[in-house]
């Protein structure tokens, strides 16, 4: 289960799951990729404040994060769940 994992752990896990067009080729990046798709997954599935995902994930701010994340889904994380939870409303 994903919350019993250390850091390290997710991202070997993780490493299955980023995409090959967020130019993970450095450490530093792929590190990246692996926190903002773990950000990604939790605006999808909880409802922890941006504050809190900033420290689960590992990132140095909240703008950081912001920054990152827009980087890679061009978008911000607010509009990102907003937009999910919309179309997931639509679902249903």
């Amino acid at each position: 289960m994903i919350r019993d994992m250390d850091f390290e752990s997710l991202c070997k896990y993780m490493a299955a799951f980023v995409p090959y067009d967020f130019n993970c080729n450095t450490s530093h990046r792929w590190m990246a990729c692996c926190r903002t798709l773990l950000a990604a997954r939790l605006l999808q599935t909880t409802e922890h404040s941006l504050s809190d995902i900033v420290l689960i994930c590992g990132f140095h701010s909240k703008s950081h994060l912001i920054a990152t994340f827009r980087r890679y889904f061009g978008t911000t994380p607010s509009c990102y769940r907003v937009m999910i939870k919309s179309k997931n409303h639509s679902e249903e």
